[in-house]
């Protein structure tokens, strides 16, 4: 140990040289067995553990040659530092050099997670940490935990965890952690050597590396109320979500072409507004919700005032007023384009439903123009039966009706003719399938043109499409009663991304119907407000997001494989 010491006080001043001499000479070896021990380390100055440390050049000598491996993201230095480092590599030893005095009376600690490396085969050193104090005493106390995405429950790796003492100005949004160390690949964090007192607990993806959180793109997630520390502390799991904080507010308004737009700074997730001349106004959202486009529907000689009342998902709300104007333009208006999601017909079920979308706002719905026709011969009209919803925010429209029964008296009676021809002719090298497919006929669900009329006055073209019946056989039923000490609440399907199937509110039993095969899950959204939608809280306002619950069976699996005719039961109790 005073051989080490002693070389570390001469390498102080002649480092450069001997460093640039040793990375010229510094070759890993070849041939031989490979290489699967980590390095080891030898020496420290300072050694973990010790106290009254006052220098600013801190050493660590290896059992091999070592090389840096992403240095300053690896290696976590808590409390935070004033000032920054430099750091160096000479064969087997590693110098930091601190640029600034460490404060007094604190212990330190130095994680160096991967920092550091063989030059062999990058093995990292294991549970390389350096803790010594600048003081008489050290603390040693503890804090562990776990960090998971709150919508999927899953791990949520390389996270930056930060501590802030209670009384501390700062969070995660306006300043640098006291101690911070970072997640692992399977969301588990540890502090170590941490002063006795209460802290404030925070976590963030900190994608650009400069311990504070942006979050407009770097989910977050924190304790409520501050953590005591008097003794090794097991904290509550910490769930991340992705919430933009900004306060919302409109950033600009301006005509374009035929239109107005008005944008905000942020996702806008409720408008009400209030024309001066009481008006119907129409608009759209564009760019990703942050922006309202208005089309032309009445007269403005000059401009028309707008009271408007905008809410974003954090439920902050801004109350605004601008002026709306068309001036005289010779574009041509936008193109209404109509897409049509495939029609699903279920024969089991007798039921019929499918959604559309819309490139502009509507102003009429033609019921009488949407039916089902058999080969131009027969007509089934569904305006007494078809239920239409159509959601203003996102131009989106929603059809469910029931398929009248006549049709499938129809396609009985086909199907039976067909049959007893084919009993009556030779079938040797026919197919089968083929003339029960001809049995079947052609029906065809149809929105005749004028069916929709934006407000633009544009009419969309006719649409056409076969149904394709299907059995209930082809697909799985999922269903199951619930058990729920929650008033409100949302029960979700999710395919195997985590993306919503289907979902139904505050029932008892739940019921997912003709499901195409493959592995699903079910997640639980808690409407602890009771107001018909999940909230994901505001750290601002010191309010968690409302509870996400993702089911798992005994064995800890939360996916449901599904397979065509059959019908699984999942109870959910919560």
């Amino acid at each position: 140990m005073f051989i080490f010491f002693a070389k570390l006080l001469r390498l102080s001043l002649p480092f450069v040289v001997l460093f640039a001499w040793s990375c010229a000479n510094r070759v890993p070896p070849t041939g031989g067995p490979k290489d699967k021990k980590p390095p080891k380390l030898l020496h420290s100055v300072p050694t973990s553990g010790d106290r009254n440390f006052r220098g600013r050049l801190l050493a660590l000598e290896f059992d091999e040659y070592i090389q840096a491996n992403k240095f300053k993201d690896q290696l976590i230095i808590t409390p935070r530092i004033n000032g920054s480092y430099t750091y160096k590599i000479r064969k087997r030893t590693v110098l930091i050099e601190f640029d600034s005095a460490f404060a007094p009376n604190t212990t330190y600690t130095l994680n160096f997670r991967e920092a550091i490396v063989d030059i062999t085969e990058k093995n990292p050193a294991r549970d390389l940490v350096i803790a010594f104090s600048t003081g008489d005493h050290l603390d040693t106390l503890t804090l562990s935990g776990q960090v998971n995405d709150l919508l999927t429950d899953l791990p949520a790796k390389d996270v930056t965890i930060g501590l802030y003492p209670e009384d501390d100005t700062l969070d995660i949004f306006s300043g640098q952690p006291y101690y911070f160390t970072r997640t692992n690949k399977g969301g588990h964090y540890e502090f170590g050597y941490l002063k006795q007192g209460r802290y404030r607990l925070y976590a963030f993806a900190d994608n650009n590396k400069n311990l504070t959180c942006q979050s407009r793109n770097e989910p977050y997630g924190f304790l409520p109320a501050p953590i005591a520390i008097d003794t090794n502390t097991i904290a509550d799991t910490l769930y991340l979500v992705q919430l933009n904080i900004d306060s919302l507010k409109i950033t600009r308004t301006r005509s374009s072409g035929r239109y107005f737009l008005v944008s905000a700074n942020k996702y806008i997730t409720d408008t009400r507004l209030q024309a001066a001349n009481d008006s119907i106004l129409y608009y759209r959202y564009t760019d990703n919700h942050k922006t309202l486009k208005f089309y032309k529907t009445f007269d403005v000689p000059d401009s028309l005032a707008v009271y408007a009342t905008l809410t974003d998902s954090a439920g902050f709300v801004v109350q605004d007023t601008f002026y709306v104007q068309f001036p005289e333009t010779n574009r041509r208006p936008d193109e209404f384009k109509v897409n049509y999601s495939k029609p699903h017909a279920s024969k089991t079920y007798r039921y019929l439903k499918g959604t559309i979308s819309f490139a502009k706002p509507l102003t009429h719905i033609n019921p009488d123009s949407i039916y089902i026709r058999y080969d131009s011969l027969e007509f089934y009209p569904l305006k007494e039966s078809i239920e239409l919803r159509y959601d203003t925010a996102n131009l989106k429209l929603y059809y469910h009706s029931p398929i009248p029964a006549a049709i499938f008296d129809s396609l009985e009676q086909r199907q039976k003719k067909v049959q007893n021809k084919n009993l009556a002719k030779p079938t040797a090298g026919r197919d089968l399938s083929s003339m029960q497919g001809k049995a079947r006929g052609r029906y065809e669900l149809v929105f005749a043109t004028g069916t929709f009329i934006s407000v633009e006055q544009d009419t969309a073209e006719a649409y056409t499409k076969e149904l394709q019946f299907t059995e209930a056989s082809q697909f799985a039923l999922l269903t199951g009663k619930v058990n729920a000490s929650q008033p409100y609440y949302i029960i979700q399907l999710l395919n195997n991304k985590y993306k919503v199937v289907e979902e139904e509110k505050n029932v008892s039993k739940y019921t997912f119907k003709e499901i195409p095969p493959g592995e699903y899950m079910l997640r639980v959204l808690i409407d602890s407000n009771g107001n018909g939608r999940w909230d994901a809280g505001n750290i601002l306002r010191n309010q968690l997001p409302e509870p996400v619950i993702i089911y798992h069976d005994e064995a800890g699996n939360r996916k449901t494989a599904l397979r065509a005719n059959w019908e699984v039961q999942i109870d959910l109790q919560f």
